[in-house]
């Protein structure tokens, strides 16, 4: 026979005798100052005794069921002996009021407050051993909680995210929850049935008899069929407090379906739809990267400069009505650029976005300007002059992602260049100078990377 089980569980049964019997005995010792309650004494002596003795099964039985282990050690330790020490001055309070231990009534009263408060503490010690610390003041006024040293945590946070690559799914999506919901009974202070779930390392440990989760299989997860099971049910999870929402089940069961991993970024899943919305309202993830034109804030361009572009024969278009990027684009009396106009070009460097060149003459050094606009994503540049050397003149260009060159002189010499461009989604080649070897090489070393070539084109037609 397990007496740690079978005389632990007599414990929950018993723990609450001593408690009244025992604060009864102490009421009754103030009524009794007055003469018309003297005849107290019989009953005071009765609640004394039967409150110690209760005090004993229960501590006997408190102890065995702290032998079961998955309680702080610290805190466990504390109510076992504070249990013992309620039982020991219950005792010497029998003693007292039997007047087998002589002493005089302020003594016995004293004697008897000092009982009461220990009924007060041990319990409080059971309170937070079983149900977390603060379990007693948890929905205190504030002026209490302060008093008692209590300090006042604000409502769960959802953290938000901005970068799916840097967020991973176990520790910034379910981690949390865990902690949030199940750390009264699984922390590492109170380790109920040795299970801690605040921890990475907990959660694989599992608790004494098994694991709690199976990669790939979410219905055959302990963890997952408790927090789903009717919440009657004993084993379900949590027992008291806050259950967990639907949103959360959902990502606990996408997670553990998709394999489990603890190292996985959300960036690194093919999402389903639905976990994608979910992610998107509960932490403001957005798992669809934003174009970069999207995410550049930049100030709007002044009036002055706005008509300095216009009186050089640009065309300037604003991207969107609430985007301050711009398309820029010469008029099509323009032939040739000139110094001017690059000057012009880099007083709105910062806005310009999408540039087209295209059908311009445009020397390679005045390439050298263009390098340095930091927010340039579309540069056209077809049936201009420019060659290998202009090409390698883009070097700075970190966003852009569309070229265009299409009937330029450009050769093999310039692909080693475009591959550097690691923003670049998309190069028009179609008429120019590069091999069909030199297209394959493009198309090794940049898989990601769209090259229209003629025979794209004759396909399309």
């Amino acid at each position: 026979m397990d007496l740690n089980h079978f005389l632990g569980r007599f414990h929950l049964v018993i723990v609450h005798m001593p408690i009244g019997l025992l604060l009864l005995a102490v009421v009754m010792q103030f009524l009794n100052w007055k003469k018309r309650f003297e005849k107290l004494n019989i009953a005071i002596i009765l609640s004394l005794f039967m409150g110690t003795g209760s005090a004993i099964f229960a501590s006997v039985c408190g102890w065995f069921l702290g032998n079961e282990g998955g309680y702080d050690d610290d805190l466990l330790f504390s109510h076992r002996w504070a249990g013992i020490g309620l039982a020991v001055l219950g005792g010497f309070c029998w003693l007292l009021k039997k007047k087998i231990i002589k002493a005089g009534k302020v003594f016995i009263t004293f004697m008897m407050v000092i009982l009461g408060l220990l009924v007060f503490h041990t319990g409080h010690l059971g309170g937070n051993l079983t149900h977390g610390e603060d379990y007693l003041l948890q929905y205190a006024p504030d002026k209490l909680k302060a008093f008692f040293g209590v300090r006042e945590e604000s409502g769960f946070h959802v953290q938000q995210f901005s970068n799916p690559d840097s967020t991973y799914v176990f520790k910034d999506l379910i981690l949390p929850g865990l902690k949030q919901k199940c750390a009264n009974c699984h922390s590492e202070k109170n380790k109920k049935g040795g299970l801690v779930l605040t921890s990475k390392e907990g959660f694989l440990k599992g608790g004494d008899h098994d694991e709690i989760f199976v990669a790939g299989d979410a219905l055959e997860s302990e963890v997952f069929l408790r927090v789903t099971l009717p919440k009657k049910n004993e084993k379900y999870m949590p027992p008291k407090g806050e259950p967990f929402s639907y949103d959360q089940i959902r990502i606990l069961e996408w997670w553990i379906n998709e394999g489990a991993s603890f190292e996985k970024s959300v960036g690194e899943y093919e999402l389903p739809k639905d976990i994608e919305k979910l992610l998107s309202k509960i932490y403001g993830l957005e798992t669809k990267a934003s174009r970069f034109v999207e995410t550049v804030d930049v100030l709007p361009l002044s009036d002055s400069i706005l008509q300095m572009l216009e009186d050089q024969k640009f065309i300037v278009n604003r991207l969107a009505a609430n985007n301050n990027l711009l398309e820029i684009s010469p008029m099509s009396q323009v032939n040739k650029l000139t110094g001017d106009q690059i000057k012009a070009l880099i007083q709105a460097k910062e806005q310009i976005t999408w540039l087209n060149l295209g059908n311009v003459e445009i020397l390679d050094k005045q390439l050298v300007a263009i390098n340095n606009f930091p927010n340039l994503t579309r540069l056209r540049l077809e049936q201009t002059s420019v060659s290998d050397d202009g090409i390698n003149l883009l070097d700075q260009l970190t966003h852009l992602e569309s070229l265009n060159l299409y009937g330029t002189s450009i050769s093999d010499k310039s692909v080693d260049a475009i591959i550097k461009m690691s923003a670049l989604k998309k190069i028009f080649l179609w008429q120019t100078k590069v091999s069909p070897g030199g297209i394959e090489k493009l198309k090794a070393f940049r898989p990601d990377l769209e090259v229209i070539t003629g025979l794209e084109l004759s396909k399309r037609n």
